[in-house]
Order: C-alpha cells, then structure tokens, then sequence
C-alpha cells in the first residue's frame, strides 16, 4: 500500500495552540475514556497544552480485495506553541501525513493555518495531497 509503505505510516497533528489537536488526535488514535463521541469531546472548558510532541501508537490489519498488510501507525500530536517552533523539522521526519487543525472563528488562525501550510508543504516535506485541513470550534468540527 502507497500509504502504508514498510508496514509504517506516521501523521503529524499539527496547527496553532488551543484548536483541540490532542483531542483530534486521541479520537483518531481511538482513545475516548470518557464514554463521548466525537462531538462531545471537542466541548470542553479544560485546556492544557501539549510540551512539544506526544506519540499515539496503533496497530491495523488493513486488507482489501488484492492485500493483506499490518500497518503501525504513528500520530504525533505536535505543541501549536511558537516556541517549539525549532523542533518542527524534527517532527516532521518521514511523516506520511499531516492533519492541520485551527479554529476559523479565532482571531489570526486563518493567517496561522497558512503558515503551518507553508511549512509542511512548501518546504516539500510533503505532497499537497497528505495534508488534511480539520476546522474546530466550541460547536464542533468539521
């Protein structure tokens, strides 16, 4: 599989501070120990930031018609706090993917969602077509 190449995907969640990447990041690494969907998880008055990057680890059987493959997954849940900006390229090491995560109704975090853009794709770290833009908001996600 493209996506899945030596039995290894990693994906950097990534995106300004405050805009709810550790909760995306735990629904997609299937932790949920407070019993809500998805939904629910996002309205939340508890806010503490990540210290530079936190590992979820995953393990998939992905098969399809013509395969069969175990695919460790990796998500990095990165700070959105500018001053780990110089551990980002580190960070971004062989990824496969990234999530940028912002909030539009939050003053600047359209002109912030750009930079991150630019970072991880005009850098050439990775195609245009392995970033994943996801809009937060005290009413949800889209």
């Amino acid at each position: 599989l493209p996506f899945c190449t030596m039995g290894k995907f990693k994906v950097v969640v990534a995106g300004p501070k405050g805009t709810g990447k550790t909760i995306i990041s735990n629904f997609l690494g299937g932790i949920n120990n407070s019993g809500n969907n998805a939904e629910q998880l996002l309205v939340t008055n508890k806010y503490e930031p990540t210290a530079g990057v936190r590992i979820l680890e995953l393990e998939l059987k992905l098969s399809g018609l013509t395969y069969s493959q175990d695919c460790n997954i990796e998500i990095w849940d990165s700070s959105g706090d500018q001053k780990y900006e110089g551990c980002w390229r580190a960070i971004m090491a062989d990824a496969d993917g990234v999530v940028l995560v912002y909030n539009p109704d939050a003053p600047s975090q359209d002109e912030q969602l750009l930079d991150w853009f630019d970072f991880f794709c005009e850098e050439e770290w990775l195609e245009r077509r392995a970033v994943y833009d996801i809009r937060t908001s005290k009413r949800g996600f889209k």
